[in-house]
């Protein structure tokens, strides 16, 4: 009887968080179903030489969350993220590239005190380095929680049932390039005489720079029966050689951005994995 009420707390556990998440995410949808794309004819705008090697020849397809609810912002955030998807009888292990947030126009929270960042010449790359991750550290666990929900079995912490884990793979060390709708303006790039801007930029993307090093954020998901909670277990890794190593002297290698764009301007390259 026991276990029958157990199970069927879990039941509604879960249940209760898919309403949760739900919040979260409005809509989660996997684009292009019938389309999976091998990695080599993939878009330069999400992923980087490490993710390519580390999914190998796996298909890799594009998944969006629409309205994600970030905490310490006031606005919802829609994210693509690139992923391959394995799944075995004991295991599933979702390997994401960088995310990409396709309406930052619309979260000035995040976007204008990461351009007055960016756009100061005197600002320390520590201080964008510091931003970056702070946004990074809000964002993965929400898409843990998400991918979790959209491909885990309610893995149970102290079974052999299976595992589930996630690893975003990264390069280790990047630049932070502003970008902005291209827009005809006879007055100058500035847009008035004041030197204000006119167009507001209209994101962001982490450029690779140049370097060997790999960051790899692996997380196992699994359900804790005896605390009725998911529970997360994260370590981060460095391959390649230390963050000074393969940031030092390094130029960005820029992908492609939407198109109807223009670079504004890039950080200096900042090591992203600590």
């Amino acid at each position: 009887m026991q276990k029958c009420k157990n199970a069927k707390f879990r039941l509604f556990y879960f249940f209760i968080l898919s309403l949760f998440l739900s919040s979260c995410a409005d809509e989660i949808s996997k684009t292009q179903d019938s389309a999976s794309t091998n990695v080599s004819s993939r878009s330069g705008l999400l992923g980087d030489s490490c993710f390519e090697e580390e999914v190998g020849q796996c298909d890799v397809l594009a998944y969006n969350f629409i309205n994600v609810e970030v905490d310490g912002y006031d606005c919802l955030l829609n994210i693509t993220v690139e992923a391959c998807v394995e799944v075995s009888e004991f295991a599933t292990v979702v390997t994401v590239g960088d995310y990409h947030i396709t309406n930052l126009s619309n979260c000035p929270d995040i976007l204008i005190p990461l351009s007055d960042l960016i756009l100061n010449e005197e600002t320390p790359k520590g201080e964008i380095n510091q931003f970056i991750s702070d946004i990074d550290n809000l964002i993965f666990p929400v898409l843990d929680s998400l991918l979790y929900l959209r491909f885990g079995k309610n893995n149970d912490c102290y079974t052999s049932a299976g595992t589930f884990t996630t690893e975003y793979i990264r390069t280790s060390c990047k630049s932070i390039c502003l970008y902005e709708l291209i827009q005809d303006d006879p007055r100058g790039p500035t847009g008035d005489e004041g030197g204000a801007r006119s167009t507001p930029i209209s994101g962001f993307i982490k450029s690779p720079c140049d370097s060997d090093g790999c960051c790899i954020r692996s997380t196992t998901i699994c359900f804790n029966t005896e605390t009725n909670q998911i529970d997360f277990n994260t370590t981060v890794t460095l391959q390649g050689g230390g963050p000074a190593k393969v940031c030092d002297g390094g130029s960005p290698d820029i992908p492609d951005i939407p198109v109807g764009y223009k670079i504004v301007a890039c950080s200096p390259c900042i090591a992203t994995c600590e």
